[in-house]
């Protein structure tokens, strides 16, 4: 699936395929199809991960980069 909105900053920015792509896509990380590490999201690239902080925690900045980092993004 492409064409995914560069700035996702809304649910509403997403069209149906999108979210259906990304239900399906859960799924097989669900049940093992796709182990996290050997997700590809481009050529070369490892996983792209998002992380959005409404509130200023630098505990919680910390962890997320640590989880990030480990999953090897």
């Amino acid at each position: 699936m492409q064409n995914f909105p560069a700035v996702l900053e809304n649910i509403s920015d997403l069209r149906p395929a999108h979210i259906d792509y990304l239900l399906q896509l859960s799924k097989k990380f669900k049940y093992g199809d796709i182990p996290l590490g050997k997700l590809q999201m481009g050529p070369g690239k490892g996983p792209i991960i998002a992380t959005s902080f409404l509130e200023n925690s630098t505990r919680t900045n910390h962890s997320f980069a640590i989880a990030i980092q480990n999953l090897g993004a």
